[in-house]
């Protein structure tokens, strides 16, 4: 055993005993193997909860404090080490999963609450709405739409979509104002005559240049006219369906519109329900009753020339 010395003493009470006196503890704080490291002169988390001025004395010295102390009192170093970074806890982790799917779903709600307004909402910059300016009411109106949808019921669902689709993409194309739709038939109101002549035009090319994947409803189209000439007695001939199978393809295509246009003042009125503008009167009535027919009206007609 290794003679017992002040210095010895004092280094021993320092890292090797924990001494409790009024309820406070003194002595080294052992943790893991880092205070070890801390006796070897590295870097360590020695602690002495804030005891100092450690000092040795004899028996003789608390007897007579004139007899000097077997070592002088003294306050070892203490060093500071930064807390050991830790992982997180499983109660941290599983707060950190649930609060980001939760505000992951806020904002895909809110996204969804916003693109639904805004599909809701009418864009109404090229709705006519002055009273003293005439307005160019367009109708459109699928021939034999009935009758379709009884001989291609499994079709007709995707030719009407591609039917509005068309359109619609016209409307926007020209600045024209979809003013409602009614079954498969469009209302289209137009500030300017030039722009729905040019919609109707375009219309018609597009619709016989349109690819719409089937020969059905032409096959449907030619049927409806033969069964009428079987049935006509006064001598009805078919306008298409005995034409030249090339000649037919420059003219016909898939879905026939007609289309009625007609110019004049109209009674303007912004509907409170759907925002968005309606438009009545004369102009109104006449436009749709010629629609039936592909007719340009004659105040259309004035108006371009």
């Amino acid at each position: 055993m290794d003679k017992v010395s002040a210095a010895r003493l004092a280094d021993f009470f320092y890292k090797n005993v924990a001494v409790t006196a009024n309820d406070m503890l003194y002595g080294p704080f052992v943790n893991g193997t880092a205070c070890a490291a801390a006796a070897s002169g590295g870097a360590g988390c020695g602690k002495n909860y804030g005891a100092t001025r450690i000092s040795v004395w004899s028996l003789a010295h608390a007897l007579d404090p004139a007899v000097p102390v077997l070592f002088p009192a003294v306050t070892p170093t203490m060093r500071y080490a930064e807390p050991v970074a830790r992982g997180l806890t499983e109660p941290e982790l599983i707060g950190i999963i649930v609060g980001s799917v939760v505000g992951g779903l806020l904002l895909v709600a809110v996204a969804a609450l916003l693109l639904r307004f805004c599909r809701d909402s009418r864009d109404n910059a090229n709705a006519p709405k002055e009273p003293t300016d005439p307005v160019t009411l367009v109708f459109t109106d699928i021939e034999s739409s009935t009758a379709l949808w009884a001989a291609c019921s499994q079709l007709m669902p995707d030719a009407v979509a591609a039917h509005h689709r068309l359109i619609r993409a016209l409307i926007a194309k020209y600045h024209c104002y979809e003013v409602k739709t009614v079954g498969d038939s469009f209302v289209i109101a137009c500030k300017s005559v030039f722009a729905a002549v040019q919609l109707v035009r375009e219309l018609q090319q597009v619709f016989v240049q349109h690819d719409w994947g089937t020969g059905a409803l032409d096959e449907a189209y030619r049927k409806f006219e033969e069964g009428r000439a079987e049935e006509d007695a006064e001598g009805y001939v078919p306008p298409t369906a005995r034409l030249d199978a090339a000649v037919y393809r420059h003219y016909w295509n898939g879905l026939r519109v007609r289309v009625g246009v007609h110019t004049g003042l109209c009674d303007i009125r912004r509907d409170e329900v759907t925002k968005g503008y309606d438009y009545y009167g004369e102009t109104a009535n006449m436009a749709v009753a010629h629609g039936g027919r592909g007719e340009r009206r004659a105040g259309a007609a004035d108006a371009c020339g």
